[in-house]
């Protein structure tokens, strides 16, 4: 499902008391909050450490999309309805909270990558510009992401746009203008929607990174236990080795938790797209 779909905000219902409701403000928040707090307290720990490495670098930077995309979707859940914050929605904040949240996916997949080429071959990679150029790795596995998760959502832009609207003021009967946003003609064409909301985020959000991700760990893994059977003689390299193996775990650990995380939110992707098919 997108993070966002533009509606108008002046004539939404009144907030009901049905669990969805309280799950998306109470609950929410709750589970937010302790993301954001869990993220700082993993920051600090990176950022304590003498460890300089690619990887910990990259684990930084999925820190700080992280608690961007906890921040977005606490922030989202809210429904604010300021007239600032609504000067935002059509030009900011949607193609914002989506690439954030595309960003997050591409870091990822970009992160397995890197591992995957260090547990594979590992001492070419130790000795490369990559491993030991903070600069080179960001320009080689985080900026690309970046640009990508961008340039994908570039749509989000047509998706939504200002109106100026007469409302009623609450301390006289007269009526004022205010500015308030509404979906695009291109967000409601029948093609965008299967071909762009549905298909193509289906498979750019969903079906390859999970797929991706999948057979990457996996040989991440199945290398880690190849290692674990060859004994080295030498104490350095055992000790790489052994870095190695926990920086490639850490991995597995976040893909699993993100995999699991996301698995709704594609099948609910999936759905739809199977809906839309049969229409």
């Amino acid at each position: 499902m997108e993070a966002v779909n533009g509606t108008n905000s002046s004539n939404s219902s009144p907030p009901s008391s049905s669990l969805p409701e309280l799950m998306e403000d109470v609950l929410l928040p709750i589970v937010g909050f302790l993301g954001i707090l869990g993220n700082l307290g993993a920051g600090a720990v990176l950022i304590s450490s003498n460890n300089k490495s690619a990887f910990h670098q990259s684990l930084k930077a999925l820190i700080v999309v992280d608690l961007l995309l906890v921040i977005v979707m606490v922030v989202d859940s809210q429904q604010i309805k300021n007239q600032m914050f609504i000067f935002l929605i059509p030009y900011f904040w949607n193609p914002f909270k989506n690439t954030v949240l595309t960003f997050q996916t591409f870091l990822i997949m970009s992160i397995s990558a890197e591992r995957y080429l260090a547990v594979k071959k590992p001492i070419q990679f130790n000795i490369t510009k990559v491993k030991n150029s903070i600069r080179i790795h960001f320009l080689t596995f985080i900026l690309p992401a970046l640009v990508l998760a961008a340039l994908f959502n570039i749509p989000k832009f047509f998706e939504t746009e200002l109106v100026k609207i007469e409302a009623l003021t609450k301390e006289e009967n007269t009526t004022e203008e205010i500015y308030d946003y509404k979906i695009t003609s291109l967000r409601r064409n029948p093609k965008y929607i299967f071909y762009y909301i549905h298909t193509a985020r289906l498979l750019v959000m969903g079906i390859i990174p999970f797929l991706s991700l999948l057979v990457i760990n996996t040989l991440i893994f199945k290398k880690i236990q190849k290692s674990n059977m060859i004994r080295e003689s030498s104490l350095r390299l055992q000790k790489k080795q052994r870095k190695s193996r926990s920086q490639s775990i850490i991995l597995i650990i976040i893909v699993i938790v993100y995999l699991i995380c996301n698995l709704p939110r594609v099948t609910l992707n999936l759905t739809e797209y199977l809906m839309q098919v049969k229409q």
